[in-house]
């Protein structure tokens, strides 16, 4: 007896179909995840360009300011003049008897060069003076007059704080990066020690960028007297005359503003 083995025929073609549909669905998730994040990155990298070109204005304006007026020093000279007056008389005998007249005092102020004659200094003519000189002024003065044995004797505690004041920038195109020419908007305020901060900023409330700029005043001041030789003149009139001896007491100082500082600014 013929003993027969019969083998059961077994088809694969049903778990082939399973896992290429599986490949499939594993490739469209792959590809759906993958097109997202290029359209989400596509969406930052726009946001970082307009970023990029705030960044650039408000950095651009800081490097201009910093340029345009840090260590330009302004001098200031403040001279005061005394003249002390004696009239002498002589006698025929050759006795002479002297009287001590009033003092003769005058005052002057001249501003990087130029005579500035103002009472008081709020008064100053801008013509000859640019933004630091200004500063400079109001920083030694405040209100006071600038022809007064006050200013000989300044007192930075009367100096006036100015109030917010603004401006635009726009600076140049940038080839090299592509940017365009983006305006950037200043802020600045002056304390009554003369530091003076500079907010720099672009873009709207929810996208704004700022930075503040803090320049800090240096001050050096030096002080020179001198003494005339006595000086006699005729009066004009017989036998009087007058001596005058002129002291002049000079006092020169020099301002000049330095970066304190430079730091974003977050909302």
């Amino acid at each position: 007896m013929l003993s027969v083995s019969v083998k059961k025929l077994k088809s694969n073609n049903g778990a082939s179909i399973s896992i290429s549909l599986l490949l499939f669905l594993v490739c469209a998730v792959i590809g759906a995840v993958v097109l997202t994040a290029a359209t989400a990155s596509a969406g930052r990298l726009s946001d970082l360009a307009e970023m990029d070109q705030r960044y650039y204005s408000v950095s651009s304006a800081a490097e201009l300011l910093k340029n345009q007026l840090c260590n330009k020093p302004v001098t200031i000279i403040r001279t005061q003049i005394t003249e002390k007056k004696t009239r002498l008389t002589y006698t025929d005998g050759g006795t002479v008897t002297s009287e001590a007249l009033d003092d003769s005092v005058n005052y002057k102020t001249k501003i990087n060069g130029f005579d500035e004659i103002v009472s008081p200094v709020t008064t100053i003519s801008t013509s000859n003076m640019g933004f630091l000189t200004l500063r400079a002024v109001k920083l030694l003065y405040g209100t006071n007059n600038c022809n007064t044995a006050e200013a000989m004797n300044y007192n930075f505690s009367n100096a006036e704080s100015s109030n917010d004041c603004s401006f635009v920038i726009t600076p140049k195109k940038d080839e090299t990066n592509n940017y365009e020419e983006m305006t950037a908007n200043v802020v600045w305020n002056m304390k009554s020690d003369g530091t003076i901060v500079f907010t720099i900023s672009n873009g709207n409330d929810n996208e704004r960028y700022t930075l503040s700029l803090t320049l800090v005043p240096e001050i050096v001041e030096t002080e020179q007297t001198n003494v005339s030789e006595p000086v006699v003149s005729d009066s004009g009139t017989a036998n009087i005359y007058y001596r005058t001896v002129t002291t002049t007491v000079t006092k020169t100082l020099t301002i000049k503003w330095v970066v304190g500082g430079m730091r974003k600014e977050v909302s």
